[in-house]
């Protein structure tokens, strides 16, 4: 399937337990008919995309999942390399991807204090991906944090019934290597499997310096019996990324040299001034531009996921239960002048279990489950040399401190036919979440944060189909705690963060014609005490986020999957969508004779980061038996950079084509992608704030440029 079809019908291949919803859905020779009809499942109310491992398989071009998920609907990526290589982010909706709750296996992948998806931490994930599912909106995310934008479903214990084996080579633009070797013993005697695969993959990256080097590892161990399985797996993980966090002035994009070296050397904060040297190198790359130029400022961390799912047919109950454990340990290192050299740490461990049981219930089904995590994760800081000492013999310990979060969920759902062509969806979910904070913060504030939270989530939907016809409609609330640094990086005195409350409604009509689906979505998330970007940073420099009052999305959203004759498959996508906040208000500093604050108010504006406008359209075209031609195009709108609404403080819009050629006979595939190849000039994300001096108001903004055209070689060997 081409991405971008907007979830028109579930392939076959994701018929295991990629289910977002955390819906049970029995799996491989687990299954056994006792009355459960998961196909409801497959029909629940929302907004859902499916990519299968085909696909991604076919798209895989040694970049991040993200970058595969680029053409389905109201998705956004980055880059900070500008190549999809490294540090790499998306988001749905215009919700980042603190809002985008991502589950692999059931389990949430979200990191429990930032919220954040590091998605190089799991390097060549799609090497092992059985299917990604997408539902947008409030997502149908059953534990961890609240999904604002959408829940990325991911699965990885899908099994080869046959030994067999592959060898993945890659090379491309900005010396990119990608190898991976992958194989799997088929079913051995008693219903044992087992599967491994290895992969490595580096870059220097299309921004200077911005070398990635990435080294995953993926093992699976399953026991299979008559009525259920058990299977172990394991995502191993280990990042060496320089740096390049900091973006590019935007002046440095379209400036001359003396328009770029006069607000360089004014800018002593960002630590130009008269560094003659990082100034001719920003005038000389310009896009390509680092402001890292310390040889070890890097990003070093190793994450490990472990998982034991269990499964089991017990008459009519399908039973299901999962225990997980992640570790994560690593640091990225500093040079800050004039000598000194840090390495700020964190060392993580999370662990938890989902329980399960389903069974039938008249026409439906009817399922209850119980989930509990445990994360405590200790934040320290070493110094490796002062100003005053030069190098330390041995690394000095500056600050430590921890967090330690509880979060607990429980759920009831039931899935009703009432009458042929009806589905009727109900759901009722709690979380309760405790979370601390104590020791020292990285400037050396006291830490004192405790927090004990109760959420009630109801979620009700209907979903009706007739002939060619199918309409939906649901309505979901949501709610999620604030992140560490709503906690912690708020200035002293200021009124704790409060969580967030979505209300999200949606209704959809698809329609199917032969080899053609259509699919509208109408769409409104309401938000109570929503935290967006101020405007303002605290004492170190931390953007600060506030609560908002209100503030809503509304749009819509057209998809559709369909062939052109029987050799060429068309999969446009478009999302419209207006995204206000009702009323805000700017904080600025004044940095006269002394520090104060300034509150502007800015009135009704636009969310920062949620384009009015985002589209994507797939093209492939069977040349021959085994070679098929792609070319796609993907356009994001105008995106305000912060919540100001001010023009000026905005990424223009872009539009991006790319084009794929695959050759796939037997036990050999072959592909070439060229990306960007029109050579687009764009930046996808940014940052800006601004202050005032001397009685004059200053505009900062900094943005990520991404590469220009350039392209990839891939050849997969079977085995």
């Amino acid at each position: 399937m081409i991405p971008g079809s907007g979830g028109a019908a579930t392939p076959d291949s994701l018929r295991t337990d990629t289910v977002a919803d955390g819906i049970f859905v029995p799996l491989g020779e687990a299954t056994v008919d006792a009355g459960y009809r998961p196909e409801l499942h497959d029909r629940a109310p929302w907004a859902v995309s499916h990519v299968a491992p085909e696909e991604l398989a076919r798209r895989d071009a040694a970049v991040d999942l993200p970058y595969a998920l680029r053409f389905t609907p109201s998705v956004v990526v980055t880059s900070d390399a500008g190549t999809g290589i490294g540090y790499t982010g998306l988001r749905v909706r215009g919700s980042d991807a603190t809002r985008v709750q991502v589950t692999l296996n059931g389990v949430p992948v979200n990191d429990a204090e930032s919220h954040q998806v590091y998605w190089v931490n799991l390097p060549d994930l799609m090497g092992s991906t059985d299917g990604v599912q997408i539902v947008r909106g409030a997502g149908s995310g059953t534990y961890g944090p609240g999904a604002f934008g959408a829940t990325v479903a991911i699965g990885t214990t899908a099994l080869a019934e046959q030994a067999g084996g592959r060898l993945v080579l890659g090379g491309g633009s900005f010396g990119t290597l990608r190898g991976t070797v992958a194989a799997s013993t088929g079913r051995l005697g008693r219903g044992w499997y087992g599967e491994v695969r290895a992969s490595h993959v580096r870059s220097e990256g299309w921004v200077d310096r911005a070398d990635a080097r990435l080294t995953g590892v993926h093992l699976s161990v399953a026991r299979t019996a008559d009525r259920g399985r058990a299977v172990y797996t394991a995502l191993l993980g280990h990042e060496r990324t320089y740096q390049s966090w900091f973006g590019v002035p935007v002046i440095a994009l379209d400036g001359t040299a003396e328009e770029i070296s006069f607000w360089a050397e004014g800018s002593y904060e960002y630590g130009y001034g008269t560094d003659t040297a990082r100034i001719a190198d920003l005038i000389a790359r310009r896009a390509q531009h680092n402001y890292y130029r310390y040889a070890d400022e890097v990003d070093d961390y190793r994450q490990d996921h472990h998982q034991l799912l269990g499964e089991w047919q017990a008459g009519r109950w399908a039973l299901r239960g999962t225990l997980n454990a992640t570790f994560g340990r690593g640091y990225y290192e500093q040079y800050r002048d004039p000598g000194t050299v840090r390495r700020r740490w964190l060392a993580n461990a999370l662990g938890g279990a989902v329980l399960s049981a389903g069974r039938p219930l008249g026409t439906g089904t009817v399922e209850a489950g119980l989930a509990g995590f445990v994360y405590s994760g200790d934040h320290f800081g070493r110094l490796l040399a002062t100003p005053e000492d030069g190098p330390l013999p041995s690394p000095r310990e500056y600050y430590r401190g921890n967090g330690f979060k509880q979060d607990g969920s429980a759920f009831l759902r039931t899935v009703l036919a009432p009458r042929p062509g009806l589905a009727v969806h109900a759901e009722l979910g709690a979380r309760a979440v405790a979370y601390t904070v104590d020791g020292t913060d990285n400037d050396l504030r006291t830490l004192a944060v405790e927090d004990r939270l109760l959420f009630v989530n109801p979620r009700v939907g209907a979903d009706w189909s007739r002939g060619p016809w199918r309409a939906f409609a649901s309505a979901a609330v949501a709610h999620r705690e604030p992140s560490r640094s709503d906690y912690v990086d708020r200035p002293l005195g200021a009124a704790a963060p409060r969580p967030e409350r979505l209300i999200d409604t949606e209704g959809g009509l698809r329609v199917t014609r032969g080899r053609v689906t259509a699919e509208l979505v109408a769409f409104r998330m309401a938000y109570r005490d929503q935290l967006v970007l101020s405007g303002a940073l605290n004492d170190v420099g931390v953007p600060l986020r506030i609560n908002v009052d209100r503030s809503w999305r509304q749009g819509l959203e057209l998809s559709a999957d369909g062939f052109i004759g029987r050799r060429i498959r068309l999969t446009p996508t478009l999302t419209w969508s207006a995204n206000r906040i009702e009323a805000f208000d700017e904080v600025i500093y004044d940095y006269g004779i002394a520090i104060s604050e300034v509150v502007i108010p800015r009135g009704t504006t636009d969310i920062a980061f949620s384009p009015a406008l985002t589209g994507a359209a797939v093209a492939a075209i069977e040349v021959a038996p085994g070679l098929t031609a792609e070319w796609a195009v993907r356009h994001v709108g105008r995106m305000h950079l912060d919540n100001s609404g001010v023009e000026d403080r905005s990424l223009p819009a872009y539009t991006v084509h790319d084009a794929r050629l695959r050759y796939e006979r037997a036990q050999i595939a072959v592909s070439a992608f060229l990306v960007n190849v029109l050579n687009s000039r764009y930046s996808s994300n940014g940052y800006t704030y601004s202050y005032r001096a001397a009685g004059t108001e200053v505009t900062e903004i900094f943005v990520y440029p991404q590469a220009g055209a350039h392209g990839f070689l891939t050849l997969e060997l079977r085995f």
